[in-house]
């Protein structure tokens, strides 16, 4: 009965010792059941994360994108709006550029009916005198002996306020054509200088001085005349005086003064026989022989007795080489000569002529400047 009951007591051990081994399992697959599920949650909420991560990109790319396409709308609006402002600025501008133009031309031949309606007057005021007083020369005229009551200097070279007179001449007829006779600044407007502080002349300008020039040697000479005589012969006088005065002041040592020399001895010469002399004006007015053209050789420029170095410059390309006798200067850079003295002048200066300056015609017909 004894030995029964421990061998029942044994089996009793193994049964709890199995029963916890089964609670044992059964605690670790539920270990591994929660261990499953809690990484099943934390890979959903990983997702979660992800899937909102990505939610939240795609919605910053939208409004980069949108915000992108505003500011680039916005700067193309603001380009048009400028582009607008700028073509309205310069439709503005040509309006005034062509209403300014309207009122410079519209005053432009204001000045030029004035100047008609002036000239007119005068000629109608220049009718009414008498014959006897058109073109006398009295004690106020440049040319007339200075504290004399009367009479003309017969020796006369130059002429009085020359500068001052050549100036207003040439302003005059810029007023009356409205082309400027002196080049101006486009900053101020100012007269353009060059160097030796001369004015510096526009194409009209010199051929306006070409003319105004030749007047004053037509009125220099029939003032040396008295009003009477043949004009030609008159300017052939002067140049005759001129130059027989160089020589017996004597000419330059050497060769160049035995050069200097033939050239003054040959266009006296010339003079005799019926040549035409050609003048330069220095700026007190004075004149001097600048050559003598060949007898039957006649000028082709708008002033037939007058060289001017602007002129020649202008025409170079125009040159004609022709021999004929020049005038070598007082200084020695100033002398000019080619073979045996002779040296080429330039003709045919102009490819259009004006009407003859002096007893030809006036100036304003010829181009130039009519005397007030």
């Amino acid at each position: 009965m004894g030995g029964g009951g421990v061998g029942g007591g044994g089996g009793g051990g193994d049964d709890r010792r199995r029963e916890r081994e089964i609670q044992e399992r059964e605690a670790r697959r539920e270990r591994e059941r929660f261990e499953r599920e809690r990484r099943r949650l934390e890979n959903e909420r990983k997702m979660r994360e992800r899937a909102e991560e990505a939610r939240r990109r795609q919605e910053r790319e939208r409004d980069d994108a949108d915000k992108r396409r505003a500011e680039e709308q916005a700067r193309a609006q603001r380009e048009a709006e400028e582009r607008q402002e700028r073509e309205r600025e310069a439709r503005e501008a040509e309006i005034r550029r062509q209403d300014a133009a309207r009122r410079e031309a519209e005053a432009a031949e204001q000045r030029k009916a004035e100047a008609a309606r002036k000239l007119e007057a005068e000629r109608a005021a220049s009718d009414e005198l008498p014959p006897e007083e058109v073109g006398r020369m009295t004690e106020a005229d440049p040319y007339a002996i200075p504290g004399k009551e009367a009479g003309i200097r017969t020796d006369a070279k130059s002429t009085v306020d020359y500068k001052k007179r050549e100036t207003e001449a040439l302003e005059k007829a810029a007023f009356v054509s409205g082309d400027e006779s002196f080049v101006k600044s486009e900053s101020d407007g100012s007269v353009v200088r060059d160097a030796q502080g001369n004015p510096v002349l526009t194409r009209q300008g010199v051929e306006r001085q070409a003319a105004f020039q030749q007047e004053e040697l037509e009125r220099l000479v029939s003032g040396r005349q008295g009003g009477e005589g043949d004009p030609e012969e008159g300017k052939r006088d002067l140049a005759r005086q001129i130059i027989e005065e160089k020589l017996e002041k004597g000419v330059l040592p050497g060769t160049l003064g035995a050069i200097q020399k033939l050239n003054l001895e040959n266009q006296l010469k010339n003079l005799e026989k019926g040549g035409i002399p050609t003048f330069r004006v220095g700026p007190g007015g004075e004149f001097t022989t600048s050559g003598v053209l060949q007898p039957g050789e006649e000028g082709t420029g708008i002033a037939p007795n007058i060289t001017s170095d602007l002129e020649t410059m202008m025409d170079e390309p125009e040159r004609d080489e022709q021999p004929t006798i020049l005038q070598a200067q007082e200084d020695a850079e100033d002398v000019t000569v080619g073979t045996l003295g002779i040296a080429p002048t330039p003709r045919g200066r102009r490819g259009t002529r004006s009407k003859r300056a002096g007893a030809g015609g006036t100036l304003l017909e010829g181009g130039g400047v009519l005397y007030d």
